[in-house]
């Protein structure tokens, strides 16, 4: 029984879809935005930066990377 268990935890975590940590998933995305702003596309550091600060991923970025971020944001809309 112990075993059967163990091969329906493995296939589980076999199916699983990979997904990079948030932390990593915000901070990447905020740094890609900043490059896209710095290479005036942007319309992509919009997006980028939106999915960087959006729901969800309050916890991952630093206040000091949240306001570098919401800066970008803003002068990309403008």
């Amino acid at each position: 029984m112990k075993r059967a268990a163990l091969l329906v935890a493995v296939a589980a975590l076999c199916a699983a879809p990979w997904r990079p940590a948030r932390a990593q998933a915000a901070t990447e995305l905020l740094t890609q935005g900043i490059s896209a702003y710095q290479q005036f596309n942007f319309d992509a550091a919009t997006q980028l930066l939106q999915r960087a600060l959006g729901p969800g991923r309050q916890g991952p970025l630093s206040p000091t990377q949240r306001l570098e971020g919401l800066t970008y944001l803003g002068a990309s809309q403008l």
